[in-house]
């Protein structure tokens, strides 16, 4: 009896993607709306806070 093969010829199986996206953050002060790549808490904190004050420094 023949069975099917689960593989195609040439080709191998791909892992999943990592996940990602990204978190919206919205500044209790201002309501300005930011977006932040999905990073651990205390990374992401320290990359809004970066972006913030290099706005804060641009004047926009």
């Amino acid at each position: 009896m023949a069975r099917p093969s689960t593989r195609t010829a040439g080709r191998s199986r791909r892992s999943p993607a990592q996940p990602g996206g990204s978190s919206v953050v919205v500044a209790k002060d201002t309501g300005t709306v930011s977006t932040l790549p999905n990073y651990p808490p205390q990374q992401a904190i320290a990359l809004y806070r970066k972006q913030q004050h290099r706005r804060g420094a641009s004047g926009g």
